[in-house]
C-alpha cells in the first residue's frame, strides 16, 4: 500500500514547542480492476488470447482512468521480474495478446493508471495458449454434433 503513497512532512510551531509529523497522502487509484480473465476464439491463432477485465470498484477515485497496464510472462522459463507490459487506453476493458508461445502457460496482471499515479497490481491470473483450449473446443463441438444426431434420430 505504501508504494502508492506520498509522504508530506509538516512543521507546527507555537510559542511552547515545535512539532514535526508526517502525513501519508494516497495518490492514484486505490484498487486494481476486477474480474481479470481471458477469452479464446477457437478460430484465432493458437498463440493468442484476449484479456478482459471489469472496472475498478471505485473508478473515479483520484481522477478518471487514463490507461491500464497489462503485464504478462510465461509461468515457467522466464525470470520472475521479466514482465512484458502493454498500455491500454482507459476507455477499453480488453486487449488482444498475440505472438505468444503455443501450448504455454502465462501469468497476467493488471493495474489502473490515472493522472495522479498508478494503482496496485491485481492478483496474478493464469492463461494457457494452444492445445488445451483447442481440445475443449473440439470436445464441445463433438458434444453438439452428438446431441444433434440424437435429436434427429428421435
Amino acid at each position: 500500500l505504501f508504494e502508492h503513497c506520498q509522504t508530506v512532512r509538516c512543521r507546527a510551531e507555537c510559542s511552547v514547542s515545535i512539532s514535526y509529523f508526517g502525513i501519508f497522502l494516497l495518490l492514484g487509484p486505490t484498487s486494481s480492476p476486477l474480474n481479470l480473465k481471458t477469452l479464446v476464439n477457437p478460430d484465432s491463432p493458437e498463440d493468442s488470447f484476449v484479456v478482459v477485465w471489469g472496472p475498478t470498484p471505485s473508478p473515479g477515485v483520484n481522477g478518471p482512468v487514463v490507461e491500464y497496464h497489462v503485464e504478462y510472462r510465461q509461468e515457467n522459463g522466464s525470470k520472475p521480474d521479466s514482465w512484458t507490459r502493454v498500455a491500454v487506453n482507459g476507455s477499453s476493458l480488453n486487449v488482444s495478446l498475440t505472438s505468444l508461445g503455443v501450448y504455454k502457460l502465462y501469468l497476467l496482471r493488471i493495474r489502473v493508471v490515472n493522472s495522479e499515479g498508478v494503482g496496485p497490481w491485481s492478483d496474478e491470473y493464469r492463461a494457457l495458449t494452444g492445445e488445451l483450449r483447442k481440445t475443449v473446443w473440439d470436445m464441445f463441438h463433438s458434444y453438439v454434433v452428438l446431441l444433434f444426431f440424437v435429436v434427429t434420430q428421435l
